[in-house]
């Protein structure tokens, strides 16, 4: 809601927004960075969904701050992305968490003999959260970064 309110702001007060626009591309380019590297570093399968979320939201942020059509598209589509695959992963970590009684990532090594069906969902979820081809994560990301190609041109070769 806070990204949907961020684009309504955005756009009933474009002055501001191109104001802020360097400032909240730098932010996004940080949080992407950032919770990409500690969901990476996760073993803790709801702390690694958590952290992905901030670096999926930085994502968003980016799309916000390009101010062009292209980039603010890819803003909706990551959060609609983000919404579906993050309660997917939510629902299969709570599965998960329910048969086993861990959270452990390195406890789930033997899913595939117990419940193919279980760890092919999984492996799915994850693979959309990562931004795979094909997947309605990497269109969404697509646009925002194509949308700050527009707007800070080389720049934005740091974030993609």
């Amino acid at each position: 809601m806070g990204a949907y309110g961020l684009i309504r702001a955005v756009v009933m007060l474009p002055e501001s927004g191109a104001y802020l626009a360097t400032i909240s591309g730098f932010l996004a380019l940080f949080g992407m960075l950032y919770g990409g590297l500690l969901a990476w570093r996760q073993s803790d399968l709801k702390a690694m969904v958590a952290y992905s979320s901030i670096s999926h939201m930085g994502i968003v942020l980016l799309g916000i701050a390009t101010l062009n059509e292209v980039g603010i598209t890819g803003a909706v589509l990551q959060m609609t992305a983000h919404g579906l695959i993050a309660a997917a992963m939510f629902s299969a970590g709570g599965l998960l968490y329910e048969r086993t009684h861990t959270r452990n990532i390195q406890d789930y090594s033997s899913l595939v003999s117990g419940n193919a069906a279980l760890y092919l969902i999984m492996t799915l979820t994850l693979l959309a959260a990562m931004g795979c081809p094909v997947q309605l994560e990497f269109i969404a990301e697509l646009h925002a970064l194509i949308g700050g190609f527009q707007q800070w041109g080389f720049l934005m070769s740091f974030s993609a």
